[in-house]
């Protein structure tokens, strides 16, 4: 048996464990709805059914393919125990009640502690934790009204670009950042800061948070650039599968430790769906639209227009990040200095990479049908003179 397939007898514990640690919490539905959509929801038909319809089963079809993730992962664990569960699930309703009931509690309850874990990690928020401090600080107990827009790191952390480009420079101490914006940028920030004070401000769900680039990178023409590279998702990846102690330095030269959850799980790599929960700890509960999120992350990763040049490198450096040697770089904010442009407000940043996407490939694909007309041109050259 392969090491990364933990046996059915020595890690049917860590079952509800992994789960709600590889799969956002929407999408861990009832171990019945798993077990039924894993195999019965039809495809669709090619001919016949008016459009409505054939838009219903295509949905079902995509619910069916999020069970059976949430169906495979499980199996990771319970793989021995598959026949067991649907005979339970069959002859023994009461049985598979009392069952599911304690793995979803066990499952809330793991969500929880994840959560509570990262309610002190400050040191995750900041470009250089060694010496960069926000003030003012968090507070450190149970309250969360200093989080959210209402602290003036957290909220250009979870604005957009657009609007954060618009907001004072951020300082966290003693070197301060010089003000490089417009005088329409200025304008737009104080209008942002009026309705941010009256808790008013809410910002275009079809854009993404900043905190979720690498501001380093960010460029407003190619938004994949950066994109799933900020210093917050590293850390936040490192802290929940090698240990706090690795989230702003990175491993050792000993490697994983001995006691963390990817050992605990025999997890060792980083897949789209772990980007994406391990930022859910930190309550974006403000930002409009992150609930799509995880949606949005797996359609880049795995979508019919995912660049899978851009998919694959992501998930090569995120990996080198967590699980290899490299230690993470020290980020410095970016300034920006180009003008704000209104039409940004209306940009979907999903929709927007998957046009950079598509057009890459179709670059890609030009390139090749052009060495093979060339190779063609050439071997026709060649047999002429002959």
């Amino acid at each position: 048996m392969s090491t990364n397939t933990p046996s059915a007898s020595s890690s049917t514990p860590d079952a509800p464990h992994s789960l709600p640690r590889l799969l956002d919490p929407k999408h861990q539905a009832a171990l019945d709805e798993i077990l039924i959509h894993y195999h019965v929801i039809p495809a669709p038909a090619r001919t016949g059914p008016p459009l409505a319809k054939r838009r219903k089963v295509l949905l079902a079809r995509k619910q069916q393919a999020l069970y059976k993730k949430a169906f495979d992962a499980l199996m990771v664990y319970l793989h021995d125990l598959e026949p067991v569960l649907r005979h339970l699930y069959a002859h023994y309703p009461q049985v598979w009640e009392s069952f599911t009931a304690e793995f979803h509690q066990i499952a809330r309850q793991t969500r929880q502690n994840d959560s509570n874990e990262f309610k002190h990690q400050s040191s995750y928020l900041v470009p250089n934790p060694t010496v960069d401090v926000m003030t003012p600080p968090l507070n450190t107990g149970v309250s969360k009204e200093d989080r959210g827009y209402v602290h003036p790191w957290l909220c250009r952390m979870l604005m957009p670009f657009n609007d954060r480009d618009c907001l004072p420079p951020y300082s966290f101490g003693s070197n301060a950042v010089p003000d490089t914006r417009s005088d329409k940028k200025k304008e737009r920030g104080e209008k942002l800061l009026r309705r941010i004070d009256a808790k008013r401000y809410v910002p275009n769900a079809k854009l993404y948070p900043s905190f979720l680039w690498d501001e380093t990178m960010y460029d407003k023409a190619d938004k994949s650039r950066g994109f799933l590279r900020g210093y917050s998702i590293v850390r936040s990846i490192r802290h929940t599968w090698t240990s706090p102690h690795t989230a702003t330095i990175g491993l050792s030269a000993k490697g994983i430790p001995q006691r963390c959850k990817a050992r605990t799980h025999k997890q060792y790599r980083v897949i789209p769906q772990i980007v994406y929960v391990t930022l859910t700890p930190f309550n974006w509960d403000d930002c409009p639209g992150i609930e799509k999120l995880y949606d949005d992350i797996l359609d880049l990763f795995d979508g019919d227009d995912a660049d899978e040049e851009w998919a694959g490198d992501t998930l090569v450096w995120l990996q080198s990040q967590v699980f290899g040697k490299e230690r993470a770089p020290q980020l410095a904010a970016a300034a920006d200095d180009s003008d704000y442009s209104d039409s940004d407000e209306d940009e979907d940043t999903l929709a927007t990479m998957k046009t950079i996407a598509r057009a890459r490939r179709t670059e890609r694909d030009a390139a090749a049908a052009s060495t093979v007309a060339n190779a063609n041109a050439s071997a026709a050259v060649h047999d002429g003179s002959g």
